[in-house]
């Protein structure tokens, strides 16, 4: 109970903070430039198969909230698909940290920085994500 109050007192600073006065240039699409510092596809192992992040497009809009487009194949022997599936939430900013909670992630969704049209976000695991527009 603790860290949810905690998470919520944290979310009710970020708000109160956010307010600007003109337009918000963090507004607008992006597209993803790299995982943890590599280029894209980021591969990683699960087991004996191999899921390739090939690319993603995140929208934040002026009405609080963001919608990201991503594709990833899975590859496991001979068995190889690819999909492309959504992601979605509501985003704050604080002069340059921003929060972005998650449909797919809950309120544990991203964390990052926006600096010079560029988003730098944490996705919980440890993996960098750095979209540019």
């Amino acid at each position: 109970m603790m860290l949810h109050s905690r998470r919520a007192l944290a979310l009710l600073l970020l708000a109160a903070t956010a307010c600007t006065t003109g337009p918000n240039p963090m507004l607008g699409s992006y597209t993803l430039n790299a995982v943890n510092d590599g280029a894209l596809p980021y591969v990683t192992q699960v087991g004996t198969a191999t899921h390739s992040l090939n690319g993603a497009t995140l929208t934040v809009s002026d009405d609080g909230s963001w919608v990201e487009s991503f594709t990833w194949t899975h590859a496991d022997g001979a068995a190889s698909w690819t999909r492309t599936e959504l992601d979605a939430g509501h985003w704050m900013k604080s002069r340059d940290r921003v929060m972005f909670d998650s449909v797919v992630m809950g309120s544990n969704g991203f964390t990052g920085t926006y600096v010079d049209g560029v988003l730098t976000l944490d996705d919980g695991a440890g993996r960098m994500h750095v979209f540019k527009r």
